[in-house]
């Protein structure tokens, strides 16, 4: 029971830091554009 506990966290660690890059990456992406935009 306690090993399970221990994998769901550790997944939902994972899962979290995979969301957080993702919005991340995107957040940078739309950063890019909008700089891309304001130069040309």
């Amino acid at each position: 029971m306690w090993h399970i506990a221990l994998k769901s966290d550790c997944f939902k660690g994972r899962y979290f830091s995979w969301i957080l890059l993702k919005s991340l990456n995107m957040l940078l992406r739309q950063n890019k554009i909008e700089r891309h935009v304001l130069t040309f």
